[in-house]
């Protein structure tokens, strides 16, 4: 994790006087693939359309979220849900973001699955960027501080 995380940083420091940042406009999209880790370990990623960009400085997206967990306390389970986030670009490089879900997590421990995030994603390249997201979920059912790789489609 340690690797991963330095990799990370050398990436940005080295990237940005590279970057040629692409913000999320209406009609583009976002995979995310990430890892989490807290009360267990998971894999996840999720799709982000751009919706609506004339509420306000940002951009509302709407899409999907799939991820396996493997809990501590409850076993595993593969969670499954829509996604929507309201994205506010500061400047070429950074971008700061909220978001809601609310689906199912299906697997040793069946529930509702809720989360609300925070998240911040650096642009590397036009279509490369890191992100990072924390936040609570419903019953700590799912780890939710979140590393990963964007790719705007």
């Amino acid at each position: 994790m340690k690797r991963l995380f330095f990799s990370a940083l050398i990436l940005c420091v080295l990237g940005i006087g590279a970057v040629q940042a692409q913000n999320l406009n209406k009609g583009s999209g976002l995979l995310s693939l990430g890892t989490g880790f807290f009360n267990g370990f998971s894999v996840n990623a999720s799709y982000d359309f751009g919706l609506i960009d004339e509420w306000g400085p940002g951009i509302f997206t709407v899409g999907g979220f799939v991820g396996y967990v493997n809990h501590i306390d409850n076993g595993k389970s593969v969670a499954l849900t829509p996604r929507a986030t309201y994205r506010y670009a500061v400047d070429e490089f950074w971008e700061v973001y909220g978001t809601f879900m609310w689906g199912l997590l299906v697997g040793d421990y069946n529930s509702i699955f809720m989360a609300s995030t925070i998240g911040a994603r650096f642009n590397i390249t036009k279509n490369f960027s890191l992100f990072a997201e924390m936040g609570p979920t419903y019953n700590n059912n799912y780890t939710l501080f979140m590393l990963g790789i964007n790719l705007t489609l």
